[in-house]
C-alpha cells in the first residue's frame, strides 16, 4: 500500500500580536460593560489587599513600639498585694516581703542584668504653701529607674545615685501635680511638704 502524498502547504503561524488583536476585538471591545466591571473588580481587590496589608503592618508596628517602650527584656518582681488575714499569714513566714537586699542578691547572683530598679508606690498628700494635693501617686525609687522604665524629665534633672547616698531632699514632679499646686513655671528649688 502506498502512502498518500500530501502537498506541502505553507502554514501560517499565529503570532502574539494576532492573538492580542483578536482578544481585544472579540472579548474586550465586544463586551464593554463586562470588561469594565471585571477591571473594577480587579482594581478594588488589589486596593483591598494593599489596604489590609497596610493596616496589619501599622498595627504590628504600633504593638512593637509599645513593647519597646516598656522594654522587651524587662522582668518585674512584685509583691502579692495581700490584705487582712492572708497578709498576716505570709508575714509570719517572711516578715520583710520584698526588700532592697533581694535586689542586691539578684545583682550578685544573676549575670547579664543590664539595669535594675526598685520602687514603692504610695498615695501621699503634697503641700506647697496653701495648696494641697490629697492623693498624689508617689514613688520612692532606687537604682536605674529612668533607664528601666524609659522615663524622661521635661525640666530640670532626674534623681541620681548621689541624691540617694546623701539623702538629699529632692523630688521630680509630674505636670499634673505642678498644675494643681500652682507652682511657678520653674519650680526648681521650691519647698514642698510630702
Amino acid at each position: 500500500a502506498e502512502r498518500p502524498q500530501f502537498k506541502k502547504s505553507r502554514s501560517r503561524r499565529v503570532r502574539a500580536s494576532d492573538t492580542l488583536r483578536m482578544s481585544f476585538r472579540e472579548g474586550i471591545a465586544a463586551h464593554k460593560l463586562r470588561s469594565f466591571l471585571t477591571m473594577m473588580g480587579i482594581v478594588f481587590g488589589i486596593a483591598a489587599v494593599i489596604a489590609m496589608t497596610a493596616i496589619t503592618e501599622g498595627g504590628k508596628q504600633q504593638q512593637l513600639d509599645q513593647i519597646r517602650q516598656i522594654g522587651m527584656n524587662n522582668i518585674q518582681v512584685r509583691d502579692l498585694g495581700l490584705e487582712g488575714a492572708r497578709l498576716l499569714r505570709v508575714r509570719r513566714i517572711s516578715p520583710y516581703g520584698l526588700s532592697l537586699s533581694d535586689m542586691q542578691e539578684i545583682d550578685e547572683h544573676i549575670q547579664g542584668v543590664g539595669a535594675m530598679t526598685a520602687w514603692k508606690e504610695i498615695k501621699a498628700e503634697i503641700r506647697y504653701q496653701d495648696q494641697v494635693v490629697d492623693d498624689a501617686n508617689t514613688l520612692g525609687i532606687t537604682g536605674d529607674f529612668q533607664s528601666v522604665v524609659n522615663f524622661y524629665v521635661g525640666n530640670g534633672r532626674f534623681l541620681n545615685g548621689q541624691d540617694e547616698k546623701q539623702f538629699r531632699r529632692v523630688c521630680v514632679l509630674g505636670t499634673e501635680v505642678v498644675r494643681k499646686l500652682k507652682l511657678p513655671a520653674e519650680p526648681i528649688g521650691e519647698v514642698l511638704i510630702l
